[in-house]
């Protein structure tokens, strides 16, 4: 009886300490892995999956006329008009690790030249800035336009990489594009891959 009673205490804090750790019932959620982050004119930002609200991921299609990887990346408390970013590649064969797309480096879809990258961000206030067009010298506009993606690891279900752009606006629908320049520098994403038409 003694020898029990010596180790009530121990059993009362290992009983204490498995009943704090629960929560009502709830299982603990993982944090996520997956994260696209960079710099906004040098401020960080960085957009991680929520797993119980959003997921975050890129998609790869192969079923058409070009090889095309597009993600669009939700921001904390994004509803689509704000606080996130858009991103498509474009390629005439398989995307690849190590090599460097760059959005200048013309495409030809359906014998039409696109740009390779098309890239739009927008600001928690709901301001819209992309890179969608050639650069060249018009009076009327500022076209520095530019983007650039590399792949650093691509497999069947994980695609991570880096990535830079310059972006213009913002865009309104009344005015078109403004000419503020944002420089989007150090960017890196880890993300999930989900395949299409192989």
């Amino acid at each position: 009886m003694k020898t029990s009673l010596k180790y009530l205490p121990i059993w009362i804090l290992i009983l204490t300490v498995f009943a704090a750790c629960g929560d009502g019932g709830e299982e603990p959620q993982p944090q996520s892995e997956y994260f696209f982050r960079f710099k906004v004119n040098g401020m960080q930002k960085e957009f991680r999956a929520n797993l119980q609200t959003q997921g975050m991921a890129m998609t790869y299609d192969t079923s058409g006329e070009v090889y095309m990887a597009t993600a669009i990346i939700l921001g904390d408390g994004s509803d689509g008009t704000k606080n996130f970013v858009s991103m498509t590649v474009l390629n005439e064969e398989p995307f690849d690790t190590g090599m460097s797309y760059e959005m200048q480096d013309a495409i030809a879809y359906s014998g039409v030249p696109l740009v390779r990258i098309q890239f739009t961000y927008a600001d928690e206030d709901g301001d819209l800035y992309n890179a969608v067009l050639f650069q060249r010298n018009d009076l009327s506009m500022k076209i520095t336009d530019d983007a650039s993606v590399r792949f650093s690891s691509l497999s069947q279900n994980l695609v991570e990489g880096t990535f830079s752009a310059t972006v213009l606006g913002p865009v309104s629908t009344p005015l078109g594009r403004a000419n503020e320049e944002i420089k989007i520098t150090d960017g890196q994403f880890k993300l999930v891959l989900y395949r299409s038409g192989l």
